[in-house]
């Protein structure tokens, strides 16, 4: 097959690639001009064409995707991005794709699209008390990141209902590669620190969280410290995280899959959620690096993903489990600095 990747540089996007290529694919890649994972992607072989063009631009879109057989569309704008630019990558630069689909691949037979978990409000008082349906749990993330998603995803909807486009969606948690785990912010004292103290203007208890947090940065007398996070009644903190490996395997499975059309699944790892009381006191043993704990007023980070969807519809089993990202990682850093 020939498969459009948008966003192929990455951190999912190099690693779907080199997937594709593996398994025979033809691959046409669209990413930006300046961004430094091209010339990676040209080496990956003579079965990788890239395209070079920002999403938002349709003349730059059309020729990447003239008679693909499957577009993952990954490309999309997140983090430290203005309005203005999030709803050109993430909305306009959707809707480009699947106009262009209707005009230059009349035969797709799947058009994937990595959504967010975004999408929801997971931080309400007392965190979720039930798993996140991906079929029921309204869609009502706060933010423009998670109202380009929305936009997103029923564009695909709308698409095909209107024009029979084969359209899959995929709901991301915390993705991650193995190597960047350790360094997620919210299990480091400074990590959640910078995270609270930017939050003191629109969250009525971050000022607290910020005074118990640098109470403690102050009793570590500047060495660096992990953290466990707790809600002020002590409940840890708990979240969905997943490897990019695994998210792998999952859009793979969206391609080979017919049942998958229509649907929209949530993507979490192996043993999933995780709380913060059981893998930081892992990665400080790991690290050589003490802990503290944190009973943190305000609206707590706690949620799951009820993903049996993902299982019976794809039969997605992820490999991997927190516990074995850092290991790796560890035992990667260790090697480097051998």
């Amino acid at each position: 097959m020939k498969i459009l990747v948008t966003g192929a540089g990455g951190r999912i996007g190099r690693t779907l690639v080199a997937a594709l290529v593996e398994r025979g694919h033809e691959v046409n890649c669209l990413e930006l001009l300046q961004h430094p994972q091209i010339r990676p992607l040209q080496r990956m072989g003579p079965g990788v064409r890239v395209f070079r063009g920002g999403l938002e631009h349709y003349a730059e879109v059309e020729p990447a995707v003239a008679g693909v057989d499957a577009v993952y569309h990954l490309g999309a704008a997140m983090g430290s991005f203005t309005d203005h630019q999030f709803f050109e990558s993430n909305v306009r630069g959707t809707f480009n794709v699947l106009q262009a689909v209707r005009r230059v691949a009349p035969t797709l037979k799947r058009f994937v699209f990595p959504s967010s978990d975004a999408v929801y409000e997971k931080y309400v008082p007392g965190g979720l008390t039930t798993p996140i349906d991906p079929e029921h749990t309204p869609r009502d993330g706060k933010g423009l990141y998670a109202f380009t998603k929305i936009a997103g995803e029923e564009l695909c909807w709308s698409y095909r209902r209107t024009f029979g486009i084969p359209c899959v969606v995929f709901r991301f948690p915390i993705a991650r590669a193995a190597a960047e785990l350790p360094a997620f912010y919210e299990l480091w004292l400074d990590g959640l620190l910078n995270y609270k103290r930017g939050r003191t203007k629109t969250d009525p208890d971050a000022p607290r969280a910020v005074a118990i947090l640098e109470a403690l940065k102050q009793q570590a007398g500047g060495e660096r410290r992990l953290v466990v996070a707790r809600d002020e009644p002590g409940r840890s903190y708990q979240r969905v995280y997943v490897d990019v490996r695994d998210v792998v395997v999952a859009l793979l499975l969206a391609l080979e899959n017919d049942a998958a059309v229509g649907h929209s699944f949530p993507v979490g790892g192996k043993d999933q959620p995780v709380k913060s009381e059981d893998i930081v006191p892992y990665l400080s043993k790991k690290l050589g690096v003490p802990y503290v704990e944190a009973n943190l007023p305000g609206i707590p980070t706690y949620y799951a993903h009820d993903a049996r969807q993902t299982h019976d519809l794809l039969g997605y089993q992820p490999k991997y489990d927190v516990y074995a990202m850092i290991d790796e990682a560890v035992a990667a850093e260790g090697a480097t600095r051998a």
